[in-house]
């Protein structure tokens, strides 16, 4: 998305007609590219409207200058409760996931085979 010429196009022609700063008109760039996704009867376009608002976001903290949130990145365990977790979100807790279970892998295979069991059947012997 960042490399797409017409996108860059677009916004340096947005900032040479509304003489704004870029950061307001990349958002505005996006934000017609997003409502256009989500008017296509395509559900898997519509879907990628969160991916281009994901990406778009860390464009513009990156371009104030602000550093890359990460929502993994706490002193104490917590429990993540989102309605949406956007794709940079995931990757980053899986990250650290993966740095957890290749800590202690036994305890996440013992916690993988005890609730992998669907349900109704009988889990495995411990």
């Amino acid at each position: 998305m960042v490399e797409d010429r017409t996108l860059i196009d677009e916004v340096l022609k947005g900032l040479e007609a509304k003489h704004s700063n870029v950061e307001h008109v990349f958002q505005q760039v996006v934000q017609k590219y997003c409502s256009t996704l989500e008017g296509i009867d395509d559900p898997y376009l519509r879907e990628r409207v969160v991916d281009i608002q994901d990406v778009a976001h860390r464009v513009i903290r990156n371009l104030l200058g602000k550093a890359p949130q990460n929502p993994a990145a706490h002193s104490h365990p917590h429990i993540v409760v989102a309605h949406n977790l956007t794709p940079s979100d995931t990757a980053q807790l899986n990250r650290e996931l993966e740095v957890l279970i290749r800590q202690c892998p036994e305890q996440y295979l013992w916690g993988y085979n005890r609730y992998k069991v669907p349900s109704g059947a009988e889990p495995p012997p411990a």
